[in-house]
């Protein structure tokens, strides 16, 4: 959003910033569409997050199912705030894509952390910029959260646990499917 052309491109396609106003705002906008005319929207009151972000790409490995949430739960907090309903999904098989270069140190990950980022070297297919040709499988995730105005830490938790341990006992259930069948999904 900081970048001038590529601002408005994104604001084109319906790309918002991770914030929380931004979030909630998405959420809220059918409802204030259709509160105002009557008529449903065409977009808003979804919002597609991938919730790892930098650190999960540099905890990616080629052969291993891992996502790394720590402990972020800002958009579990939104989730009960607003009643969303929530489709938490793992794409088994993404990590075999590419490889990511890890230096030693972690250089590359404090420095994209600091400056929000993502500062990474990667390499696919014949060390190139093109992607491995393997199997991609979502296993999906389902769930309502209820609407509270002020969810205790407690609730906050325990809709995390219902969405992400969910998912990784969904993903052990399916991952015959999947063509990973001795995977294990991670959640760091």
């Amino acid at each position: 959003m900081r970048v001038p052309g590529l601002r408005y491109m994104c604001a084109s396609i319906w790309i918002i910033p991770a914030s929380r106003k931004s979030i909630k705002g998405a959420l809220q906008e059918e409802r204030r569409f259709r509160e105002n005319s009557g008529q449903p929207s065409h977009r808003g009151g979804m919002v597609g997050v991938v919730p790892d972000g930098i650190a999960g790409i540099f905890k990616s490995k080629p052969g291993t199912e891992v996502l790394y949430i720590g402990s972020k739960r800002g958009l579990m907090r939104i989730c009960l705030e607003e009643g969303a309903l929530i489709l938490g999904g793992w794409f088994a098989g993404t990590s075999d894509l590419f490889t990511i270069v890890q230096d030693p140190l972690s250089i590359l990950e404090w420095v994209s952390r600091r400056l929000q980022v993502s500062l990474f070297l990667f390499y696919g297919r014949w060390c190139l910029p093109i992607p491995r040709r393997v199997p991609l499988t979502m296993c999906p995730r389902v769930l309502k959260s209820e609407k509270v105005d002020s969810p205790s830490e407690e609730t906050v938790e325990q809709l995390h646990q219902n969405v992400y341990n969910g998912l990784s006992k969904d993903f052990c259930d399916l991952r015959r499917f999947s063509g990973h069948p001795q995977r294990s999904l991670q959640i760091l």
